[in-house]
Order: C-alpha cells, then structure tokens, then sequence
C-alpha cells in the first residue's frame, strides 16, 4: 500500500480486506450478471486458497480469480 505522502507500508486485516473483497465480487458479478447473488457467494468461498481447510486465522483464504471464473462457468454451464 501507499500512504497519502507516498511511504509504502504493509497493511492487514478486515480493514483492508473488505474493499478488496468487495472489488473482486462486484467485478465478477459484473463479469456474470446472471448468476445471483447467493452463488457469487459460493463463488467467493470456493476460490479462496484455503476453502478445503478454511481456518479461524484466515477463514476461506485468498481469493483467486481463475478458480472464480472457472466457478462460475461451472454454474452457467452445468455438466450432465
């Protein structure tokens, strides 16, 4: 991150995640408009690296956008 007087620093916690978080989904929804708002979700939870061993630290982990999109494409096109 850059402070307003241009110093980079580390940042962490919910305080940071959330805008980012909250970016990533309004991108995807916008990248999939159909899909609801429950599946983005879903979506978010499965993508993240940890969602097979989610923990109380870093809950779903981070979210990756090629899981994300290949996701959703899974609900869009469901395989029979």
């Amino acid at each position: 991150l850059m402070s307003s007087s241009g110093t980079i620093f580390n940042g962490s916690g919910t305080s940071f995640a959330a805008p980012w978080l909250s970016a990533f989904a309004a991108c995807l929804w916008q990248a999939y408009p159909t899909l609801n708002a429950s599946q983005i979700r879903d979506i978010l939870i499965r993508s993240g690296h940890l969602a097979a061993t989610p923990n109380m630290e870093l809950g779903y982990g981070i979210p990756n956008w090629h899981q994300a999109t290949y996701t959703a494409e899974g609900y869009l096109n469901p395989q029979v």
